[in-house]
């Protein structure tokens, strides 16, 4: 091993007690419990190097930066939003589910919330999700609104970040366009043709832009079918 990647074992090691199997380039020579020797990279000798279920072995990862797939980061991010539900909660959420009145998402995040308790029935977050049949990153995202926010914020479906983007033919401009179609198409026409639909609202200003796929979309809603080629 070069000087250059210890040098950059001993700086990941020291920063914070690790699991060796993480690192980047992790020196075949430590094992579970030895700690840094080099004062100049870790002047406290604090750093302790962990290893799990390893047999005390550091694998040889051969300079190797091993990438963390989804999974992985959704399990990292499970250990660190723990349910743990009280019985006045516990209650209430039994008597949500058994009155069956409320939403039908809000049933479900009940349900996962009673079995993901990790003092109750500690059913890991793949039971979770195959039982109600929704993703691991939802059943995340009830963990995480119910550590951050409260029970009350992880029953509800997860708020929107951003608003919805508008759409580009409101009802007025959706109007226009179904007169437009059924008028006279220009000269050396035949008929109308979605690109021809989409430039003559742009002619008219009535849109910046916008695509012949929205003017077909648009056109289908209101089962108008003017033109029967596609883009021309």
């Amino acid at each position: 091993m070069g000087k250059g990647a210890r040098r950059y074992a001993h700086q990941r090691i020291a920063a914070v007690p690790i699991n060796v199997s993480m690192m980047g380039t992790a020196p075949d020579k430590f094992r579970v419990g030895d700690k840094c020797t080099q004062r100049r990279l870790c002047p406290s000798y604090a750093c302790v190097v962990e290893v799990p279920n390893l047999n005390g072995e550091v694998p040889n990862l051969n300079g190797e930066v091993p990438n963390l797939n989804g999974e992985e980061i959704l399990e990292m991010k499970t250990k660190k939003y723990i349910v743990r539900l009280t019985n006045e909660e516990r209650a209430m959420l039994k008597d949500l589910i058994n009155k069956g009145k409320a939403a039908v998402t809000k049933i479900k995040h009940a349900n996962v919330l009673l079995k993901i308790d990790a003092d109750g029935l500690n059913w890991s977050d793949e039971s979770a999700s195959e039982a109600f049949s929704c993703s691991l990153r939802t059943v995340l995202s009830i963990r995480q609104r119910f550590v951050e926010q409260g029970l009350e914020a992880a029953l509800e479906r997860k708020k929107r970040e951003y608003p919805p983007t508008p759409p580009i033919l409101d009802g007025e401009k959706e109007a226009r366009l179904i007169r437009i179609a059924c008028s006279k198409p220009p000269e050396g026409f035949a008929r109308w043709t979605l690109r021809l639909l989409a430039g003559k609202l742009v002619a008219l200003e009535i849109v910046e832009s916008i695509s012949g796929q929205t003017v077909m979309r648009t056109l289908k809603k209101t089962n108008l079918n003017p033109i029967k080629a596609s883009i021309g």
